[in-house]
């Protein structure tokens, strides 16, 4: 029996924010884009994630270093990835993304439902003389609700990171979480949040809150959805098919 066809401009293997971001550029510029995803839910491992990316020099970071009065240049940042990387750092892919990943994140919050901002998150490597504070960018909350029908698809976080169901969300709540037994102001800010889950819990029987990584996914996803792009789940891709050196198709493992 012949298998099934079904023609694409571009297949995205994979939905975690990188393939999903592919999508929706894709998707912008006029091509019929399909995801595939092997897993039963989107989401990938992003889903289990802060949702935080490392852009220098993006627009939010830039705001806050004038704020403080840091000096967070590329140049910079770009000698931090030279001294961190050393020899096996790919000089041509590093001028790229320092090049256009800025631009990426305007795009996205200019063309999808995605909203950063700016966050102190050290580099890995703080005690180098060129590692910043302000590079990283956290993803703003996203309502559950949004979701509709596809919030069964999302995949879940991991269950280690909730407290009494809650799903904390940017550092500063985690902070304040782990202030609460010091500070009368964090214990407030701490039983704001629950009053508010719980409540939460008694109308929708959910959160209405989607955070870090699955907040990511969630506006991704949602933009796709918005522009007709299907998110196939449990299919996974099997083979390219080559002509002539280029891939001009792909199987892919679906639902029997």
């Amino acid at each position: 029996m012949n298998e099934p066809v079904e023609t694409c401009d571009v297949l995205v293997a994979g939905s975690g924010a990188a393939g999903l971001t592919a999508a929706i550029a894709a998707a912008r510029a006029g091509r019929r884009v399909i995801v595939v995803e092997k897993e039963p839910q989107f989401g990938g491992t992003t889903a289990y994630s802060g949702g935080v990316i490392w852009v220098p020099g993006n627009r939010h970071s830039a705001e806050l270093a004038r704020e403080r009065g840091v000096d967070d240049s590329p140049a910079r940042a770009r000698a931090y990835l030279d001294e961190i990387a050393g020899r096996c750092l790919d000089p041509i892919r590093a001028d790229a993304y320092f090049a256009h990943a800025r631009e990426m994140v305007e795009f996205l919050e200019r063309e999808s439902e995605v909203r950063f901002y700016a966050m102190d998150y050290p580099d890995y490597i703080s005690e180098s003389p060129n590692a910043g504070t302000i590079r990283a960018l956290g993803t703003q909350n996203y309502r559950t609700s949004l979701m509709g029908e596809h919030l069964k698809d999302l995949r879940n976080q991991l269950p280690q990171t909730l407290f009494l169901g809650l799903a904390i969300g940017s550092s500063v709540e985690m902070k304040e979480f782990m202030r609460a037994g010091r500070s009368l102001r964090s214990m407030g800010f701490v039983a704001k949040r629950l009053v508010a889950h719980f409540r939460d819990l008694l109308v929708y029987g959910r959160s209405e809150q989607l955070v870090r990584g699955r907040a990511l996914v969630a506006r991704l996803a949602r933009t796709l959805f918005d522009l007709g792009v299907p998110i196939r789940l449990s299919t996974g891709l099997r083979d390219l098919v080559i002509e002539q050196g280029r891939v001009v198709g792909a199987v892919v493992d679906g639902p029997s």
